[in-house]
């Protein structure tokens, strides 16, 4: 397959390595990289494998891209509104696009750009871009995919979905189809929403939150309304979950997560499509989210240039 990665940063660059080592041809945008990348290649170092890629597709701009199979969009959701409306061209007849991003609210926005069939994928890997065209993965790796449909129903596991699950697990990826994307996807906002936020504002990892009983209690608050604001949503996250995602977390690597990666280096962070929008959701709804509309102020009165407003 002809494949384009949109966003060549820590899971653009690992993912589409992965797939290139497999043998498809790779293109991929990179911004700041890109003199680097081009007389240097990629390297991954990961735990499940070390990548040298001394050649490599690289395009500075969108236009100079060919039409691709897949479509991966990897870029941080901030960037959306100015990727978005280009990505149309990029795609052959029969292609599709893989949005690998955070938050939830998305799919809506691309579907205003294109036709073909729209998958996405929840990416439950530690990996950071520690140096230009340099990538560390360090933990995990799963992906989690599911087709969108516009009237926001469970697709089930479709041909598309079973083709990209094929596809990428030929890349020696560890893959699993989700039935109904928007349950998928809610399901990470539990995780997303206390240590991304928290771990901002507070200036810690994953572990310092956890070993704080005071923080601790917060991350459970704020997953207890996630939940709530799913369950308005028709998605129900049982209790069981928000143990099991505590439990997990305890026992990974210190992590520093995605959005106090982004405030460390003085990139935009993904305020509204992680807390934004399920604020949204949860103000529609007309439910009571105290700890979520702290969080998501706090943040905006911080980083509001970083953000587009939702609520």
């Amino acid at each position: 397959m002809r494949i384009g990665v949109i966003g060549t940063g820590a899971i653009g660059g690992y993912y589409g390595a992965r797939l290139q080592c497999a043998g498809h041809e790779l293109h991929y945008l990179i911004r700041s990289d890109y003199a680097h990348v081009v007389e240097h290649g990629l390297i991954i170092d990961s735990c499940a494998g070390d990548m040298r890629l001394p050649q490599v597709n690289a395009h500075a701009h969108m236009a100079h891209m060919p039409a691709c199979d897949l479509l991966i969009i990897a870029c941080k959701t901030t960037a959306n509104a100015h990727i978005f409306p280009h990505i149309a061209p990029l795609l052959t007849d029969n292609g599709s696009v893989l949005l690998l991003q955070n938050g939830i609210g998305e799919e809506e926005h691309i579907r205003q750009y294109i036709s073909h069939p729209l998958l996405s994928g929840l990416c439950f890997i530690c990996a950071q871009k520690i140096q230009p065209g340099h990538i560390h993965h360090s933990d995990y790796g799963l992906m989690t995919i599911g087709h969108w449909l516009d009237d926001r129903s469970a697709a089930g596991t479709t041909d598309a979905l079973s083709h990209l699950q094929h596809t990428l697990e030929s890349a020696q990826l560890e893959v699993t189809v989700a039935e109904d994307l928007l349950q998928a996807r809610w399901k990470k906002l539990l995780w997303n929403v206390p240590f991304n936020a928290l771990s901002v504002l507070l200036d810690a990892h994953t572990d310092a939150l956890l070993a704080n009983p005071s923080c601790a209690e917060l991350v459970r608050i704020l997953m207890t309304e996630v939940q709530t604001i799913a369950a308005a949503d028709n998605r129900i996250l049982p209790d069981k979950m928000i143990d099991a995602m505590i439990h997990n977390t305890e026992k990974m690597v210190p992590y520093a997560t995605s959005m106090k990666v982004d405030a460390d280096q003085n990139r935009p962070l993904e305020i509204d499509s992680i807390l934004g929008a399920p604020l949204a959701y949860a103000k529609q709804a007309k439910l009571s989210t105290p700890a979520l509309a702290s969080m998501y102020a706090q943040l905006h009165f911080l980083y509001g240039n970083s953000a587009q407003t939702h609520v």
